[in-house]
């Protein structure tokens, strides 16, 4: 006996179902900007170097929306923009140089 095998949508696909190349790099920009924006909202700890950001929220958000395929491009999106020096970073910092150290990852 066969069963048929049933895609499941996302989130993002209920709201917006017309799939096109300009839906995906709408989603993939406007994600990794508010990946960006998110991660200006930061609170220092005196006891650590790595500040605690919005980032966090805006990561586990888009992934519930996006699923496995487009999440993970819209953060790669959001690491390429900050690495080439866009100020996406926490605290509008950039460069690949912030890819590496204790605040990296």
């Amino acid at each position: 006996m066969e069963t048929a095998s049933v895609r499941q949508q996302v989130m993002i696909e209920v709201v917006w179902p017309k799939a096109s190349v300009i839906r995906e790099v709408v989603l993939v920009l406007g994600g990794s900007l508010l990946i960006a924006l998110a991660a200006q909202i930061q609170v220092l700890l005196p006891i650590s170097p790595v500040p605690i950001t919005g980032q966090t929220f805006a990561v586990l958000l888009l992934g519930a929306l996006y699923g496995s395929k487009r999440g993970p491009a819209t953060i790669l999106a959001y690491l390429t923009f900050g690495g080439l020096g866009f100020p996406a970073f926490a605290g509008g910092t950039s460069g690949a140089a912030r890819l590496v150290g204790p605040t990296a990852g």
